[in-house]
This record gives C-alpha cells, sequence and structure tokens, in this order.
C-alpha cells in the first residue's frame, strides 16, 4: 500500500508545484506585456 500510495502523493506533488509555476510565468509574461 504504501509503495502503490507514495507515487501517487509525489505525482500529486509534481502536478500542483507545475501548476503554481506555470501560472507564475503566466502571471510574469502579461506583466511584462502589459508594461512593455
Amino acid at each position: 500500500m504504501m509503495r502503490r500510495h507514495a507515487p501517487e502523493r509525489y505525482y500529486h506533488t509534481r502536478v500542483k508545484r507545475g501548476v503554481t509555476g506555470m501560472h507564475d510565468t503566466w502571471l510574469i509574461l502579461g506583466g511584462q506585456q502589459w508594461g512593455g
């Protein structure tokens, strides 16, 4: 069970971090475009 649950948690964490990173990137790109 632990073996099967560990990868699942790791995958979810990676997805969450990836989504946050994308949002941050979009905000930065959007700010540069609007500001420039």
